[in-house]
């Protein structure tokens, strides 16, 4: 998804015209089932105008590029299309909640609001046009009195105790899911939030059984223990999902001669022989990093120059 797309998907929150609709759902901690908030007329459209800013100003006036989440090393000012095949459960439910009202009410008179760990909001027009947003709250956000602190409010001239509770929602999230596409505005957050290092590891490990399959490497230890580094374990995914030497029908002596013919490949991976075979030795993070550059294809050889270059970034041009 482009910037632009996703744009023209959310931006229907900001028409006069348009008659806006809103569900609020909120999640307690370590728990995936949604409670339905009851929200007073009154404050829907007052919540609306807030998450409308929030809108224009993270996702319209910043203009960030939409990049894929396994691809998405050393990038900046960017938002993450989630690509990955395995989608959490608690990434699921802003999904799962849109068109169902059958959720049981959260009820405030019983639990509070020590109690939630965020909230997810489905906007639409009524139209077919909808999206929902992930929003967590940080602790400033779910105000309660204490015995160090107290809440005043304004009378009609003076200073009064206000003995509730209090709730701030602001205009920040998470996450926005649209036409079926999930756009991570914060990595890192959805990296501790969702556990996308398991996420990740998991899909790798299926990977690394198809790349065992092509035969070409003499010990895969090493690639094992850096898959378990996050950035190294995206990567991974990314080749090893869509790369055209594994997933197509390059004989395998191409490859290494490939490798032979290319001054800088043939002083970083190392052919060796074992029983007659050829294989590529992995020993550091710099030949694992050339090799999944190689299963990506990066090395393109130039008519114009007559020489070769990488271009790490040919699947989004």
């Amino acid at each position: 998804m482009t910037q632009e797309t996703l744009v023209n998907k959310v931006n229907f929150i900001l028409s006069e015209e348009t008659h806006i609709e809103m569900q609020m759902y909120a999640f307690r901690k370590e728990c995936n089932n949604p409670y339905k908030i009851n929200v007073n007329p009154e404050l829907i459209n007052e919540i609306i105008s807030i998450m409308a800013y929030g809108v224009n100003t993270l996702l319209i006036n910043k203009n960030y590029r939409i990049v894929n989440y396994s691809t998405s090393d050393e990038r900046k000012n960017c938002y993450y299309e989630y690509d990955l095949d395995d989608i959490p459960a608690n990434m699921r439910t802003m999904a799962e909640v849109i068109g169902n009202a059958h959720y049981a009410n959260y009820d405030f008179s019983h639990n509070g609001f020590e109690e939630l760990d965020h909230l997810v909001m489905v906007i639409s027009d009524g139209n077919g046009h909808v999206f929902s947003i992930y929003k967590a709250f940080s602790t400033v956000e779910k105000l309660t009195k204490s015995t160090k602190s107290i809440f005043g409010i304004m009378g009609q001239d003076v200073l009064e105790s206000f003995n509730g509770k209090l709730l701030r929602i602001g205009p920040n999230f998470q996450v926005i899911y649209v036409s079926d596409k999930y756009i991570l505005l914060d990595d890192k957050f959805a990296e501790s939030t969702f556990d996308l290092h398991a996420v990740l590891n998991n899909q790798a490990t299926r990977c690394m059984n198809r790349l065992k399959d092509k035969n070409l490497v003499l010990d895969y230890k090493k690639l094992y223990k850096y898959k378990e580094n996050l950035s190294f374990s995206r990567k991974l995914v990314k080749v090893l999902s869509t790369s055209k030497i594994l997933n197509g029908d390059i004989p395998k002596e191409d490859v290494f001669d490939f490798i032979n013919n290319d001054e800088k490949l043939r002083n970083i991976l190392i052919i060796k022989e074992k029983e007659g075979e050829k294989y590529i030795e992995i020993s550091n993070k710099s030949n694992a990093k050339a090799f999944l550059e190689l299963l990506n294809d990066e090395f393109v050889y130039s008519q114009l120059t007559k020489q070769k270059y990488q271009a790490p970034d040919k699947d989004e041009r």
